[in-house]
């Protein structure tokens, strides 16, 4: 069962309003409060804030391909939500959504204050682009390419990226997409044209 009331939409086309399902034992709301999930063995119960990150990440195998979206509290606590259940295949996104939401405003507080923001192996604040040791500042950067989920970013006098960055996969990757848009701008790659093979 699958309903949503009190839809509000926000200019980015996020909805407001109050997401149920149920699948059994298990049972997930999205609301404006925060979110809800029971499945018989977990039970969450947590408001956006008190959720540090949402990571994306896809496992193949050779019959199948499976969408996993984990959500970790700030005390360490984690879930995961996957898309084996049809019904489910949207909750994960869902929640990513509303946590980018809520959780930006005191994020990019934290980096207009020179604070360091970490998403995973990398961190940017004011100045600087960091992955792991390696750094390169803001200043020095040419351009930033989104392409096939991953950015492209081009040092100044470089033909060959500095680093591409698996971004979907990064925790929080809503956030960081938005600061860097917000810093130097994001291109995205014009849709491949098929070449035709020569004979």
């Amino acid at each position: 069962m699958l309903g949503i009331v009190g839809m509000i939409v926000l200019p980015f086309g996020l909805f407001i309003g109050a997401f149920g399902l149920l699948h059994r034992k298990k049972r997930a709301i999205v609301s404006k409060d925060g979110f809800f999930y029971t499945d018989g063995n977990l039970a969450v119960n947590w408001s956006w804030e008190e959720i540090d990150a949402v990571t994306f990440t896809s496992v193949s195998t050779r019959t199948s391909k499976t969408n996993r979206y984990v959500v970790q509290h700030q005390n360490g606590q984690q879930m995961s939500i996957d898309d084996q259940l049809h019904e489910y295949s949207e909750l994960g996104a869902l929640v990513q959504e509303y946590v980018a939401h809520y959780r930006t405003p005191s994020i990019a507080a934290r980096f207009h204050n020179a604070q360091v923001i970490s998403f995973g192996d990398y961190a940017v604040d004011q100045e600087t682009l960091w992955h792991n040791e390696h750094r390169l500042l803001w200043s020095e950067v040419d351009h930033v390419r989104l392409k096939f989920g991953q950015l492209y970013v081009y040092r100044r006098g470089q033909k060959v990226p500095w680093d591409i960055i698996p971004v979907f996969h990064l925790p929080n990757m809503r956030i960081f997409l938005r600061i860097v848009q917000g810093v130097v701008g994001v291109q995205e790659a014009p849709p491949q044209q098929s070449a035709s093979k020569e004979l």
